[in-house]
Formats: C-alpha cells, sequence, structure tokens
C-alpha cells in the first residue's frame, strides 16, 4: 500500500504515534472508518475547550450514562459532575462513561464539564481509497458560539486529487484550543457516483500536548 502524507499551511508531518514523541498517544477518535459514498460527506464535531455534557448516574457509581456525546473525551481527562470532581478511567461507548471516583447522589440529566487539559492539539485524518477515485476534500470549521451557527467558510481546506487505487492518504493540523474551542470536520467526496467502488473510508483522531 502506498502512503502519502500532505501538508499544508501549519500541518505537521504525521505517519503514526512513534514520529511524534512529544505528542500524547491518541487521546480522542471522533470519526472511526466511516464509509463516505460518492458525492456525499461525513462530518464531525469536537471541543478542544471544556465540554459540557448532561447524563444520569445512580448512587455511589463511577458510571455515567445517557452522555449527551463522549466526542472529545479522553481517558484521564478531568471532569466535574454534579459536584464530584474526578477524571475519566474509561470511555465505554459514544454515550457512557467510567470516572476513577463513585459519584456520591443519583442523578438524572444531570450536568457535568470535562475539561481538556492540553494546550494543543494534533487533527489526524487518515482516508483510504479503495480504488482511483476524484480524491477527498477536508475542511474544518469554527464557531464562536459553541456550535449552534458555524463559520460560513473554513479556516482550512486541502484536497487530494487523482487518488490512486489503495493508497491511504495521512493528513495533520495542530491546533490551539484558544483559538479553536470547537472545530466542525468535514470530510467530502467528490466523485460521481458510479457505484460503490468510489467509495472512500476515512478516520479522525485526536493527540495531545502541553506547552
Amino acid at each position: 500500500m502506498k502512503i502519502f502524507n500532505l501538508v499544508f499551511g501549519m500541518i505537521f508531518l504525521f505517519t503514526g504515534m512513534a514520529n511524534a514523541a512529544s505528542w500524547s498517544e491518541d487521546i480522542a477518535t471522533t470519526m472511526d472508518a466511516a464509509v463516505i459514498a460518492a458525492a456525499s460527506n461525513s462530518s464531525c464535531e469536537i471541543s478542544l475547550g471544556v465540554i459540557s455534557f448532561t447524563g444520569d448516574n445512580t448512587a455511589a457509581s463511577a458510571i455515567i450514562t445517557n452522555i449527551t456525546s463522549t466526542a472529545g473525551m479522553y481517558v484521564g481527562m478531568p471532569i466535574s459532575f454534579e459536584g464530584t470532581s474526578s477524571s475519566i478511567a474509561s470511555i465505554d461507548s459514544t454515550t457512557q462513561i467510567t470516572l476513577a471516583a463513585n459519584i456520591t447522589d443519583a442523578h438524572t440529566g444531570g450536568s457535568g464539564t470535562a475539561t481538556n487539559s492540553y494546550d494543543q492539539m494534533l487533527l489526524q485524518v487518515s482516508i483510504s481509497f479503495e480504488t482511483a477515485t476524484d480524491g477527498a476534500i477536508i475542511k474544518l470549521y469554527s464557531t464562536s458560539d459553541a456550535g449552534t451557527t458555524w463559520d460560513t467558510e473554513p479556516f482550512r481546506s486541502v484536497t487530494i486529487t487523482d487518488a490512486e487505487a489503495g493508497t491511504e492518504y495521512n493528513w495533520s493540523q495542530q491546533l490551539y484550543h484558544y483559538l479553536y474551542p470547537r472545530i466542525k470536520i468535514i470530510i467530502s467526496n467528490p466523485a460521481a457516483e458510479s457505484g460503490s467502488d468510489d467509495d472512500i473510508t476515512a478516520t479522525v483522531k485526536f493527540a495531545g500536548r502541553e506547552n
């Protein structure tokens, strides 16, 4: 399999975390092997600062269920939930986490916040092509109101053209949470619809680093 790495603007080359020793291990996956058909796109959002959420728990339990979304959360992330301060011990699903400490009282629709402890984040996008296609388009959007309204123009955009069959493209972007506290990633497949052979597969991950 051929692997190509794209560099754009303030993009840092990524060929695996072994080559980026100063970064943490992958701490969050926001898009996991999403299959994107021709003439369509897939998107995900992530908060790089404070993540506000709601969830349920039973008394004397460390498990929080029915969470709005665990996107952007990672093991070890500092968390506060209805007066209990702890950290995330495990992310059990897209709607459930387990804390390192029990929550004393039961709550339904309880409020919590998870705070990103990293100053810098490394966005990692991997795209695989089963056959030769028109490529793919990656766009990053920012928001000034926690995602209620997104900017109409992306602050970063890169286009992969003339993708070869059996290739994988890895693209990375360094981000600072004080500049982009919340972002949306949209990956588009511009190929004309001609069957499943034009599908592409995309994965989006994040790593963290402190100043």
